[in-house]
């Protein structure tokens, strides 16, 4: 393992973005990021006691089962087209059983040296296209079978959490729009669903490197039946499971998380934005932020100098 920095935080972005250079006419890089190993460090000041919030009790969550059946029935008619995604940044062959392709793209001089994709990845004009092709091409498993937006979005981590509009996708849903419009937030910015392959597992990743965010949301699962989802520590390699029956639920996404593979596909509704002040009350983020290098458990995690940034992403 080469070490690329473990002093003391906090850190920042330059400690673990990595541009890598594309041969492409207009998307000449795109950016990923460095592995950590970092261990759960859970929701606010509450830390690994509290790696996830449920909001069952606070909620009226009645109307899933008949959003579900909504959902189905609309992406039956045509009305909703998934789109293909795959997970940002780089973890370790050994935790998920297969190489990042964040990892593939950086090297593609090693593991790509005839250069036979290079015409096909001219013709695509999105980042994400791009990571779905060569996802493709190295042959690795899918861990969703897509994404639908409700609400405009940018493509930007930073941005999915500020104030967005519905699109006119969602008139054709008017459960779920009345749904999400009657959440305890102050304001709503992306909506999406989540459609998981029943065949593979949600590999293991974050959602972005660890920073300091008051990123909110709930995750919604959508059918009755239990789904594995999991935290996963990466010091101590376990995984810590969210409750089988709870249908809402809230985790800060730093924390690296997956799914074991299910027999069947299933849907995840995602409501961003930002809590007002009455649920963060109730939940204890009075101070909105999910995660901050300054919180007193992380600060007692760095100082045990178990913290590592790995340099290589050809791991």
């Amino acid at each position: 393992m080469e070490v690329y920095r473990n002093t003391e935080g906090p850190f920042t972005k330059t400690d673990f973005e990595v541009s890598v250079k594309l041969d492409h006419e207009t998307i000449p890089e795109f950016t990923t990021y460095r592995h950590c190993n970092l261990p759960l460090m859970g929701i606010s000041e509450h830390g690994p006691t509290k790696p996830f919030l449920y909001f069952d009790d606070l909620l009226d969550l009645s109307k899933l089962d008949e959003i579900n059946s909504e959902v189905v029935s609309g992406e039956k008619k045509g009305l909703i087209d998934f789109k293909r995604i795959v997970a940002n940044g780089v973890m370790p062959t050994e935790i998920n059983g297969q190489k990042s392709i964040d990892s593939y793209i950086e090297h593609l001089k090693k593991y790509a040296p005839d250069q036979s994709w290079e015409k096909s990845i001219q013709a695509l004009s999105r980042k994400g296209d791009i990571k779905v092709f060569f996802h493709e091409y190295f042959k690795l498993k899918v861990a969703w079978e897509g994404i639908a937006m409700f609400r405009k979005y940018t493509g930007r981590y930073e941005d999915k959490s500020l104030p967005s509009d519905w699109l006119p996708l969602a008139d054709q849903f008017p459960l779920l729009k009345n749904f999400v419009d009657a959440l305890p937030f102050e304001y709503v910015g992306y909506v999406m669903i989540f459609k998981t392959n029943g065949k593979n597992p949600v590999l293991i990743h974050r959602d972005y490197y660890p920073t300091n965010h008051n990123v909110n949301f709930i995750n919604f699962r959508l059918s009755d039946k239990p789904r594995p989802f999991f935290l996963y520590d990466c010091l101590t390699h376990e995984k810590n499971y969210i409750s089988k029956q709870h249908r809402s639920y809230f985790f800060n996404e730093i924390d690296a998380h997956g799914m074991d593979q299910e027999n069947t596909s299933g849907l995840t509704l995602r409501v961003e934005g930002r809590f007002n002040k009455e649920l963060r009350h109730k939940i204890g983020l009075n101070n909105n932020d999910t995660f901050n290098w300054d919180f007193s458990h992380v600060k007692d995690f760095l100082s045990s100098g178990k913290f590592i940034i790995e340099k290589s992403t050809d791991i």
